[in-house]
This record gives C-alpha cells, structure tokens and sequence, in this order.
C-alpha cells in the first residue's frame, strides 16, 4: 500500500496516520509518500519518499505551492509505479492530496480516503476536494458521525472511524492518576495559530484570571518560532499569566501537569470533526471543556455535556473553570469520568477497525 500525505506536522492528521501506520504498515511492503516537514511522519517504520510542499505568508502563493506540489506527487507516483507492485492500494490522508486520488483513479487501484476535515476554505477549494474525492475514492474513512453526514458524500463506500491515542503517548498515561503540579492551576490549549481556532477567546479568558496568582494559561502551538513571533507582534500585548510554547512532540509532561483542557474553535468559522487533543487529555484525567459542534459532541457524550460550551461565552467558561478549581469533589469526579469516556476510544478499538482493508 501507498500511504499519501501534504503538511508533515504534528497536528491532529499526521498523527492519526502515524496510528494508522502503526497498525497496517509494513516496513517491507509499504511506501509513505510526504511532502518534507519535520513533522511526526518522520518517524514512521516505513520507506518515505518526499515531494516538494511549503506553506507562505501569502495564501496566493500557498495556494500556487499547492498545486505544483500535486504535480510533483503526481510525478512521484508515477515514477514510483515502475517498481512498485501492480493495483497496490492508495491510502490518503486528508483531502488535500488530491493528485494521488486522480493517479489511482487513472491507474484503476483502490483509492482508500481517511478524511479528517469540514471547513475547507474557499468554498471554491472544498467543492473541487470533494468533487475529486467523489471521483476517485473506493472507500471513504471519517473519523467521526457528524463529519460523515456533514461532507454530504453519501454515494461511496463509508465508515466512521474515531481516533484513538498514538501508543507512544498512551504509554504515557499512568495506570492510576497521579497529577505534577506545583500548586498551581493550568489552562492548557494546543492548537494552531489562526483566530478561528479560538485564539483571541483564549486570551481574553487569560485576561479575566489575570488578577489570580495561582492561575497559569499554557498556550501550545503547532507553529515554529518565527510564526509565532509574527502572530503575537499583531495582537495585543498577552497577559502576564500566558506562557506561548512552540512546537513540540512532549505532550505527555503538559497533559499531567494541565488541570484543564480547553478547545475553543469557532464553529462558525471551522468545526472539529473530532477533538484528538481532548482525548488525549481526557485519557490523562484531565477535564475538557469544547464547543457544542461537530466532533466534541460525540466525544464528550452525554456525561460530560456540561462542558461542552462556546469560546465566546466567557461567563459560563469563567463559571465552569472556576468550579473545577474550587471544588475537589467535582474535580475528581469530572477527571474519572474523563477517563472512562476515553476508554470508548481506546488503542485496540482503533486497530481492528483498521485491520479491516489490510
């Protein structure tokens, strides 16, 4: 099998596929074709070869490096065809790809999507992906059920596949929850930096604490430096309680520190399809609090509705971050139904439902 990806980072989708990897790759078999990023793909245990991709500051010219990237995977399969076993499937992942979807489509393999997005912008950009996917795909993968009946791609083969923890970081997770902190109370967020994922909701939260000593707003970016720079010189000066953490691949030591977990995404602007940061806290004891949309619904299940809120509704994120920290009985209580609910999308759940196009 050809495994596809564009953007190696260590966001949410690479990840997913280094799980997927982890499962069904084979180091004699298989290829991983990838655009070059020091991302979590570098270190799957399987070949990789690489195409050209680099986002910009300019979504003109992200926009143009996107297309000849397409073009140079296409030629990259192409090449890879001569010596590559005859009608082997192509697994991709994410949309974005689209070139590979078009090669199996041309060369009558069976093209396998794992599909992991809604809010593809312009709308001009999600009518083609969907249009190609339509086109080309044998199976459709998505990793949640409101994805699935967001997409509106009901005339292929589908099914839902929730994520799970890599299991790297689940053998992280203590056996009994032991909490390290020094006192005291992080709010911890991973995300990009893009005002749609909440940002600025984040920061006017900070804000509201920033009277309180004993509250710490941990801010993990999937960015590197010189972008993180650029974004926070456009803002305002962040409160004193904010720490800004670059990049990194040790979640493990910011998820047993964190006394909660916050996703603030705009749905209006972009909808989780499923939340992987929140259960990897949730696997960790770790509270969460998300939007009412998409994804984090079906995560955070009934128990855990109550913290299902909107980034814009300041009063009832102070309210229920507030109850957290004052309160031990509810805390503990929250944290273990946590863990229970992330047992629902547990490591060998993941595994057999991928096994099952191996």
């Amino acid at each position: 099998m050809i495994f596809v990806h564009l953007f190696n980072d260590r966001s949410g989708s690479p990840r997913v596929l280094a799980s997927v990897i982890e499962v069904m790759g084979d180091p004699e078999r298989d290829l991983l074709c990838v655009a070059k990023g020091d991302g979590i793909l570098e270190t799957v245990a399987i070949p990789r070869s690489h195409y050209r991709y680099k986002r910009r500051n300019s979504r003109f010219l992200t926009l143009f490096d996107f297309l000849m990237s397409q073009w140079d995977l296409f030629l990259l399969l192409c090449r890879q065809r001569r010596q590559r076993p005859k009608g082997e499937a192509i697994y991709i992942n994410t949309a974005y790809p689209f070139a590979a979807g078009l090669f199996g489509w041309l060369c009558k393999r069976e093209v396998i999507y794992h599909l992991h997005e809604i809010s593809i912008t312009p709308p001009l950009m999600r009518r083609f992906l969907w249009g190609v996917v339509r086109l080309t795909a044998t199976e459709i993968r998505f990793v949640s059920e409101h994805q699935a009946q967001a997409t509106g791609l009901f005339d292929k083969k589908t099914r839902v596949i929730y994520n799970t923890v890599s299991s790297d970081l689940a053998g992280d997770v203590a056996q009994t929850f032991q909490k390290e902190n020094d006192g005291s109370f992080r709010v911890l967020m991973l995300s990009t930096l893009r005002d749609y994922k909440g940002i600025p909701e984040y920061m006017d939260l900070a804000r509201h604490f920033e009277p309180h000593d004993d509250y710490i707003f941990q801010l993990v970016t999937n960015d590197d430096t010189d972008v993180v720079e650029r974004y926070l010189s456009s803002r305002p000066p962040l409160p004193s309680n904010v720490q800004v953490i670059s990049r990194t691949s040790e979640l493990a030591p910011l998820y047993r520190q964190a006394d909660v977990v916050l996703n603030l995404s705009r749905p209006s602007e972009w909808v989780e399809t499923f939340g992987l940061t929140l259960l990897e806290a949730m696997s960790f004891g770790v509270p969460v609090i998300a939007p009412p949309a998409g994804g984090p619904i079906e995560l955070l299940g009934e128990t855990l509705s109550d913290y299902l809120i909107m980034g814009n509704d300041l009063d009832s994120l102070v309210a229920a971050i507030s109850d957290l920290k004052s309160g031990d009985e509810t805390y503990a209580r929250v944290s273990s139904m946590c863990r229970d609910r992330a047992e629902h999308f547990n490591w060998q759940l993941f595994a057999d439902a991928i096994k099952t196009c191996d």
